[in-house]
């Protein structure tokens, strides 16, 4: 039995195919519904995030990576295909096969992928410098290195936190790398605070222990006077006669 075509899912393949050509795949998610078709939040959201660190770094003069980029170069073009998206349509048509077999040719609203690409081919690059994931990754590992050797841990923690916003794109070599790094670093500076905490505690017994001494100096002369006096209180209270009279 011949299955039932499905255009939205026809549109929708068409599309994520050519989409895929500029923009990750696994993160480009369009939903349908009455409405027509829309980006899904998370891609608007990841596509926003894009703009920010560009937005930024244009400010700073700062060096972003490539895949950061370029999810802001073809994310800010899908977002204007969306927004004005009867512009970027057309009726498709497609020969498909009923169930008592016979062809019919099916017509329905589709996207116009050709002009979908020249849009995208015609976006421009980002006003920022950029750097490969991989060569980003090289030149900081140098750095944090010779961080590592001077013992500036706070200012590596510091450093990696900021470098690591820059990645959006969690399967990036950069997003992979630094969160290793967030981890390590945590637990090194954990165990640095630990020790900290031990030599503070230790510290404070030899203080303990120096002023114990202090005092047991203090007390040692008087320790024979409060004896005598101690000896004359139970003498006057006859308390050596009764023990005699036992």
């Amino acid at each position: 039995m011949a299955s039932r075509f499905d255009s939205k899912t026809y549109v929708l393949n068409q599309f994520n195919a050519l989409a895929s050509k500029y923009f990750p795949q696994e993160y480009m998610r369009v939903n349908s519904g009455k409405k027509g078709y829309r980006l899904s939040d998370g891609t608007q959201n990841l596509i926003e995030k894009a703009k920010t660190i560009v937005n930024r770094a244009e400010e700073s003069r700062e060096t972003i990576p490539h895949s950061t980029t370029n999810i802001y170069k073809y994310g800010v073009v899908f977002q204007k295909i969306f927004e004005d998206l009867s512009q970027f349509q057309a009726l498709t048509s497609v020969k498909s096969r009923s169930r008592r077999g016979y062809r019919k040719e099916l017509e329905f609203m589709g996207f116009d992928l050709k002009k979908i690409e020249l849009e995208l081919k015609k976006s421009s690059n980002p006003p920022v410098k950029s750097q490969k994931d991989e060569k980003y990754v090289r030149d900081i590992k140098k750095q944090y290195i010779q961080m590592v050797v001077d013992g500036e841990f706070q200012n590596l923690k510091s450093d990696i936190e900021e470098k690591k916003s820059l990645f959006i794109l969690e399967n990036s070599v950069g997003y992979k790398f630094f969160d290793i790094q967030t981890r390590l670093v945590t637990s090194i500076t954990q165990k640095f605070d630990q020790l900290r905490r031990l030599k503070d505690e230790k510290e404070k017994i030899i203080n303990s222990q120096e002023t114990f001494r202090t005092k047991i100096k203090e007390i040692s002369p008087q320790i024979p006077k409060y004896k005598e006096i101690i000896h004359i209180q139970k003498k006057a209270l006859g308390i050596y006669e009764r023990t005699d009279k036992k």
